[in-house]
């Protein structure tokens, strides 16, 4: 059955006191081998919604808990065997523990190393425990279980940088120095469902809190110290160790495409269907790819080139022949394929050929599509290309006597180098989309 720490958190504290208490506090029960009951007496002034949302007066003489400052979801899943909920607390079978807790001074610790002590322990210093619990065990349990990474700053999910935001208003910016190295699994810029990525739209009010939560553990390495690390890694080390971390940092847009594009809401697929001039195919795939990395993950979308350009043909085909409108529809699906299966380039890297799975066009020879290219090309040669598509006749004439005598080749049972050569020379152009 599971062991609990419950210790004693002050009031009042600075944001950085309050969150470098809490992971000595996870510290000390990682050492004891038991569950922390997180604390619910952080100090809510700390909050940039503090006053902004009112929290002032609906929260005046309450305590605040972790979730209120930095992202749960990250925390609980990084410290999930370690950690439960503040609100453990009111449970009445945690109550009835409580009667029989034992309560112990941060310097006596060391006692309960030896017997495991009850159920449930109240500790009353927590830094006085970690200095003992290290002398006892030799080493910082923080310095292994806390791992440091570059925290940045959500833009991707920040409202005040959404389209419809910034056509009225500028685009709001991470402050200087916001982002830094941090505690993995800490992150006071991501406290999402209405607090960091909302309250500059709801009050004018930016999230200003520093992502590594005043913690100050980690810093980041200078730029001499990585040479050998791409540019677009940011690597971090623990203060009292010199062992580092590098990670890649993605770029981030000027501004997030708006949320519903995948839906029947959407203003672009709209201005699209409308034949607005603005909206080109290019620019709505552009903004279809946006919206696939930005929301996909929390959707269980895949994030590769090919998944994205497959999701983006479905989503903006069907909403084009929902409404009935096969002009546009037939020039999405014309600029889709052109995309995904390209002419002239030999190796273009996301060729797909099913919106079911990632399943890749075959590049080998095939005897079908030799004659299914032929019968093609044939055609746009008698009859020219559609309106749109520049593909010259000297162009279709060169590429029909290359598949000509490559089948040539293939009926007279030629050797298989001269067969070989005829379909490398093809390269860029077998099995792809001609108009």
């Amino acid at each position: 059955s599971p062991r609990f720490l419950v210790y004693d958190h002050p009031r009042g504290q600075s944001l950085g006191d309050d969150f470098r208490l809490l992971l000595s506090a996870v510290e000390v029960a990682v050492s004891l081998e038991r569950r922390l009951v997180l604390p619910a007496t952080m100090n809510c002034a700390n909050s940039p919604a503090y006053e902004a949302m009112g929290m002032d007066s609906a929260f005046a003489g309450e305590g605040c808990t972790f979730d209120q400052f930095a992202g749960a979801g990250v925390f609980l899943r990084e410290y999930n065997e370690t950690v439960v909920e503040a609100g453990l607390q009111d449970n009445p079978w945690f109550r009835s523990l409580l009667r029989s807790a034992a309560k112990v001074r941060g310097r006596d610790v060391g006692a309960v190393l030896r017997d495991g002590g009850p159920r449930v322990l109240v500790l009353d210093d927590v830094l006085d425990a970690v200095e003992v619990l290290r002398s006892v065990l030799g080493s910082s349990t923080a310095e292994h279980m806390f791992k440091c990474r570059w925290l940045s700053w959500p833009a991707r999910h920040m409202a005040c940088r959404d389209e419809a935001w910034v056509e009225r208003h500028a685009a709001c910016q991470p402050a200087s120095g916001q982002e830094a190295c941090g505690v993995r699994g800490v992150n006071c810029c991501e406290v999402m469902n209405g607090w960091s990525e909302k309250l500059q739209v709801f009050t004018g009010q930016s999230w200003d809190l520093p992502c590594d939560c005043g913690i100050n553990s980690c810093v980041e390495l200078q730029p001499q110290a990585t040479d050998n690390v791409p540019a677009n890694y940011r690597c971090c080390q623990w203060v009292e160790t010199t062992r580092a971390t590098c990670h890649p940092v993605e770029s981030q847009p000027e501004v997030n495409v708006e949320e519903d594009l995948s839906s029947y809401t959407s203003r672009i697929l709209h201005a699209y269907h409308r034949g607005d001039p603005s909206v080109t195919p290019e620019i709505l795939r552009g903004k279809c790819e946006q919206w696939q990395l930005r929301f996909g993950p929390q959707m269980g979308l895949a994030t590769s080139l090919h998944d994205i350009l497959n999701h983006c043909s479905w989503v903006v085909g069907s909403f084009l022949l929902s409404v009935g409108n096969s002009v546009r529809a037939a020039e999405w699906f014309r600029f889709i394929l052109g995309v995904r299966r390209p002419v002239g380039v030999a190796d273009p890297g996301f060729v797909t050929t099913s919106l079911l799975d990632d399943s890749f066009d075959s590049e080998g020879f095939q005897r079908y599509r030799l004659h299914h290219d032929l019968e093609q090309l044939a055609f746009l040669r008698e009859r020219g290309p559609p309106p749109g598509v520049e593909l010259s006749r000297v162009w279709l004439d060169e590429k029909l006597e290359r598949y000509q005598a490559l089948l040539q080749g293939y009926n007279s049972m030629a050797d298989d180098r001269v067969i070989r050569g005829a379909f490398e020379a093809m390269r860029g152009v077998w099995g792809r989309a001609f108009a």
